[in-house]
């Protein structure tokens, strides 16, 4: 089988979140008949990568610290050594360990997959180094339309060498498991009674959960059963605790902290709200999606397009606590209207966002670079 072809995988570490799980399901999904995929993570291995690595698979973790020209020279070797067919790229700082080789290294089959939805508003000298070195990439892909819109304007990229692939998602294999729904809602100490809202995210400014928690009162006023579970941490978990404590209704909010659990977390739980200020295609409402769970979303990026406002789930305005309320005790009184959101929901999922359609896009982009001429 040695004429498989050999993939890197290219990011900052392994841990939680949009583009690690790409590049978890990549590695963990695609066609090993044909090709053959490794990991190097630019600054840590993170727990993802720590259980990879566990199960075998190929993870290259660069030491901290060595700078940028020690850096390029170590994915270099990388490269070179192992006779890496396609070096695909996921986040700046896997872009910056990358493309300044393939200014030089004309023969370095380089694709990148742009996950961060806030252009521009990134820091200056990381938008010059996008617009300036994704020229030099074989293949670029936005993963929704809004971002291939937003790449397009202030990227400067050609559109021919920019295309689309969605994220994807496993179905969710909790789903339906009753027994375990019940255990899960009695640790966190939930009755039956009680209307679960969740929001798994990430803790930092981009989640946008300081609103949703500004929301928390003004819901609770109306319909004492909603409880609010935050599931994640991040730089601002203390900072929002704080926040949280101070609500009249602070008994209603509670934090988990980092947790791996996710799918039986999603199945345990009644409504998904992610008020987001920018995303790219957010993997988490997805994987909401997959759990079958009516879900509340800020109008931002494609979640329109994956949600169609009031078919498969609620839009709201971003930084808008009265609508994220008005959203969430619309969903949470009305037992029907909520089924019908999350039978959507779970539909739209296996009709556009199912992982296997992800893979094999991706599958079709590695074939391609590789009948491409230089």
């Amino acid at each position: 089988m040695g004429n498989k072809i050999k993939i890197l995988q290219v990011i900052h570490g392994m841990h939680y979140g949009g583009a690690e799980n790409v590049v978890f399901n990549i590695i963990k999904k695609i066609n090993t008949d044909k090709f053959d995929v490794s990991i190097c993570c630019v600054n840590f291995i993170g727990d993802i990568g720590e259980v990879l690595n566990e199960e075998g698979f190929k993870i290259h973790v660069l030491e901290s610290g060595i700078g940028v020209v020690n850096t390029l020279n170590a994915v270099k070797d990388i490269i070179f050594t192992n006779n890496i067919d396609v070096v695909h790229t996921h986040g700046i700082p896997a872009f910056l360990a990358v493309a300044p080789l393939c200014v030089f290294q004309k023969n370095i089959k380089w694709m990148h997959t742009y996950h961060f939805g806030n252009y521009p508003h990134i820091a200056k000298k990381y938008l010059y180094a996008q617009k300036i070195l994704s020229r030099f990439a074989k293949q670029l892909v936005a993963v929704s339309e809004s971002q291939k819109r937003a790449v397009l304007k202030y990227l400067s990229v050609k559109e021919n060498k920019l295309t689309v692939v969605f994220n994807g998602v496993s179905n969710n294999p909790c789903l339906g498991n009753q027994e375990e729904r019940d255990s899960y809602r009695s640790e966190f100490g939930y009755t039956n009674d009680d209307f679960v809202v969740a929001s798994i995210v990430v803790l930092g400014k981009q989640k946008g959960i300081t609103y949703l928690i500004q929301s928390v009162d003004a819901i609770v006023k109306k319909n004492s059963n909603v409880k609010i579970l935050i599931v994640g941490g991040g730089p601002l978990e203390e900072e929002l605790k704080d926040q949280a404590s101070k609500l009249a209704f602070s008994e209603s909010i509670k934090f988990t902290g980092w947790r791996k659990d996710i799918s039986e977390i999603m199945n345990a739980i009644d409504l998904f709200v992610l008020p987001s200020l920018w995303e790219g295609l957010p993997m988490v409402l997805l994987e909401a999606m997959s759990s079958r769970l009516p879900v509340v979303v800020t109008d931002i990026a494609d979640n329109a397009n994956v949600v169609n406002n009031g078919e498969a789930g609620i839009l709201v305005p971003p930084k808008d606590p009265d609508a994220l309320a008005d959203s969430i005790l619309k969903v949470a009184n009305d037992e029907s209207y909520a089924k019908q959101l999350a039978d959507n929901a779970y539909h739209r999922y296996n009709s556009q966002y199912a992982v296997e359609k992800m893979i094999s896009n991706y599958e079709n982009i590695y074939l391609d670079l590789m009948a491409a001429k230089q």
